[in-house]
């Protein structure tokens, strides 16, 4: 099992990890699962997990890199979904008791990006009753708790999407705002949380325009490098949303092309043919826009 240290390494550190072949997806699966089996239970982050799912997903990513072949963004990434996320397959019981034995048929728009990317679903995160709280308490599930501070709040309603991530549970959280759900959970467990624009991200197939336009999917991540990498794939059209903004003409991780799909090591380093044709992003153009970047302390559960 690798160390720990990468529980808590960026996204974009484990993706660029995965790819040369320092770590594989099975790896960083086997030490997720394990974190969380000993850290979630006074945390209630995660509600349901998806071992088998991420399982095959981990494999599936380890075959593309042994044959060679192109890498998604996320691929071989371990990644959380939001409990009111629609993941085929899976209990989608928006953390209401009124649909806590629903299936949901088909995935959310967001979450086929993401498989597609080739990102390694753990499992789903706590969440209110429709996600309708600045809190993650509802009917269903405990309260999530705040892995800092475990008296107080995770925020909501993509609560446990942050103490997940907070706790070094996963490596990138999807979540969803409306009113801050995104944002306020972010903002309690230190984390970067960014709400898209409206229209940036399509809400079906299963709606048109998720709380008349005012909820959007998005992204928890520890760096605004990871919520660059983890939005890069996912504006699209909703055909329900016609009065949304114009989608950007480049990737949330571009900016004046200094970056490509996947960028290089540079000429210096030794990479496999495989890597060169796969090959992760090096500059983090959103850093560079900032004025200042502070970097927090770690946070040790233990």
């Amino acid at each position: 099992m690798p160390d720990e240290h990468w529980a808590f390494a960026p996204a974009l550190d484990q993706a660029q990890a995965i790819a040369e072949g320092a770590i594989r997806p099975s790896e960083l699966l086997a030490l997720y699962y394990d974190r969380i089996a000993r850290v979630d239970p006074d945390l209630n982050s995660y509600v349901l997990l998806t071992r088998e799912l991420a399982e095959a997903a981990a494999a599936a990513s380890e075959k593309r890199i042994a044959a060679g072949q192109p890498l998604g963004l996320l691929d071989g990434v371990p990644i959380s979904i939001k409990e009111t996320a629609s993941l085929a397959g899976h209990r989608n019981s928006l953390g209401s008791r009124v649909f806590e034995h629903a299936i949901a048929e088909v995935d959310g728009y967001a979450i086929t990006r993401l498989k597609s990317e080739g990102a390694v679903i753990l499992g789903k995160t706590n969440a209110p009753e429709f996600g309708t709280r600045p809190i993650t308490e509802g009917p269903m599930f405990p309260p999530a708790k705040n892995p800092v501070d475990r008296t107080r709040t995770a925020g909501g309603s993509s609560g446990g999407a942050a103490a997940a991530l907070a706790a070094g549970l996963c490596a990138l959280s999807h979540g969803g705002d409306g009113g801050g759900s995104i944002r306020i959970p972010a903002s309690c467990c230190g984390l970067v949380g960014l709400k898209p624009s409206r229209g940036r991200i399509s809400s079906g197939p299963l709606l048109g325009e998720d709380w008349a336009g005012l909820a959007t999917t998005g992204v928890i991540a520890r760096t605004v490098a990871d919520a660059a990498l983890g939005l890069a794939r996912w504006p699209g059209i909703s055909r329900a949303t016609r009065t949304g903004p114009r989608l950007p003409s480049h990737s949330f991780r571009r900016r004046n092309g200094s970056l490509n799909r996947c960028g290089s090591a540079g000429p210096s380093t030794r990479r496999r043919p495989s890597i060169r044709r796969s090959r992760l992003p090096s500059n983090h153009s959103l850093e560079n826009w900032a004025a200042s970047v502070i970097r927090l302390g770690r946070y040790d559960p233990t």
